[in-house]
């Protein structure tokens, strides 16, 4: 295996991309999992016994997650999945288990109804300041793993089997909770199953997934976002800084800030950038132990073993050397976003324009004569046409926001006009109209 790769030509011994160099799909997701559930429970449970216990525990990690960074950027992980490589024959060995009809536990933790969503469970731990203590902590424990680590419903609905899970406290704490939301979590990250007859070749239909109007995320896809930002230095400069709340656990608003989350302006902004930097994602040390790491069943590909030794050599990658990918698409020509000048009002100080000297016309300057485009007029053209793709990832607070503008400039205009003084124009009175042609007569004798 040669040490160098040329940077100049595609290099076979990578494994496909699977959609072409700067040729990819830009549709929204559908994220089930909702950050802001740990913040409810948050400002539910702040100085109970029940939050003391759910923090000593391995969930106590969810909790200390950095608060700028917990917002779901769909646009960035919808990027992420398109820019995947898989290997050759690909062909995953995952299936889900199914659910069982709620039993007799689930009527004494739940209740009678077998509806219950995290909505419900929600309310009762609000409403309800006489729950048992043992009760709150169970149900608090549901809701995390059912809405935030392992999601599978947009309406966020109860897992029998997690239900029944809760019956013992210790062993629902020692559960591998990483593992279960990894595997929900990447099944809707990578191909399905091949299935002869129904699914004959899981690339290209897990291509066309990518190309609908809408893509659905379940399990826990914020992991993913987290390590793009530990990845991806350039990423994280694209957030605000928040400074004041560096984890969930300072944070005391009930919602998180979805203003917070990056677009795909921001995205690309990163992605076309000259200077782009990628760390490895995660750096194992390895112990000095014959077949650490290794799996008896693992099939191990030798295009992803090329890949990533170029990757431990630490090997800069550019975009010409990947090979493969879908290429319907259209070539993504990004130009980044300007960066914004704050306009400042033209005040005009009067005196001192009255102080200078005078300068007769004749004798100024002329003036070149070109054809001037105000810029004033440019400005408000690129603030309110938006990209399409912009405006449909979060278009009602976009809209909402241009509301409150225009509110704002309206009530100044409103406030302006009652600070004027009033001008009378009423009829001149008999008297004072005399007074005033016998003044005017005097002057002209």
């Amino acid at each position: 295996m040669s040490d160098s790769v040329p940077d100049y030509e595609c290099d076979d011994r990578l494994p496909p991309r699977l959609f072409a160099t700067d040729r990819f799909p830009v549709n929204p997701i559908n994220v089930y999992s909702k950050p802001d559930t740990l913040t409810f429970l948050l400002d539910v449970l702040r100085g109970s016994p029940e939050l003391e216990t759910i923090l000593n525990s391995p969930f106590r990690h969810l909790f200390e997650l950095p608060a700028v960074r917990c917002p779901i950027s769909c646009k960035l992980i919808h990027t992420l999945l398109t820019r995947q490589v898989f290997p050759e024959d690909y062909d995953p060995d995952f299936q889900g288990q199914a659910d069982v009809v709620p039993d007799d536990y689930w009527r004494e933790l739940i209740g009678n109804d077998p509806k219950t969503t995290l909505a419900d469970i929600g309310y009762m731990l609000r409403t309800d300041p006489d729950m048992p203590t043992s009760r709150r902590l169970r149900l608090a424990l549901l809701i995390i793993v059912d809405g935030v680590l392992v999601a599978n419903t947009q309406i966020h609905k109860l897992t029998p089997r997690y239900v029944r899970m809760l019956e013992d406290l210790d062993a629902f704490l020692s559960f591998p909770w990483g593992r279960e939301s990894f595997l929900k979590t990447i099944a809707c990250m990578r191909p399905s199953k091949k299935v002869p007859g129904k699914v004959d070749d899981p690339v290209t239909a897990f291509r066309q997934l990518l190309h609908q109007s809408t893509f659905r995320m379940q399990g826990f896809p914020l992991v993913l976002q987290l390590v793009a930002f530990e990845a991806i230095p350039s990423l994280p400069l694209k957030l605000p800084n928040d400074s004041a709340h560096p984890t969930l656990l300072e944070w005391n608003a009930v919602k998180l800030r979805k203003n917070d989350s990056l677009s795909i302006r921001d995205v690309l902004d990163v992605e076309f950038a000259d200077n782009l930097i990628v760390h490895p994602l995660i750096e194992v040390h390895t112990p000095d132990v014959i077949g650490w790491g290794e799996w008896d069943d693992e099939i191990r590909d030798r295009k992803v073993d090329y890949l990533m030794e170029l990757v431990s050599k630490r090997h800069s990658f550019i975009k010409n050397v990947w090979p493969g990918g879908d290429a319907s698409e259209p070539l993504r020509i990004h130009v980044p976003t300007p960066v914004q000048s704050v306009h400042r009002r033209h005040i005009v100080d009067r005196k001192k324009k009255h102080s200078q000297p005078h300068t007769p016309s004749k004798l100024r300057p002329r003036k070149k004569l070109t054809k001037h485009v105000s810029r004033r007029k440019q400005k408000t053209i690129d603030e309110y046409c938006v990209r399409r793709e912009v405006q449909c990832e979060n278009q009602n607070e976009w809209l909402l926001s241009q509301v409150k503008q225009l509110v704002l400039r309206v009530q100044k205009l409103e406030d302006k006009v009652r600070a004027r003084k009033p001008v009378r124009f009423g009829k001149l009175s008999s008297q004072r109209l005399n007074s005033t042609r016998q003044k005017s007569r005097r002057q002209q004798k």
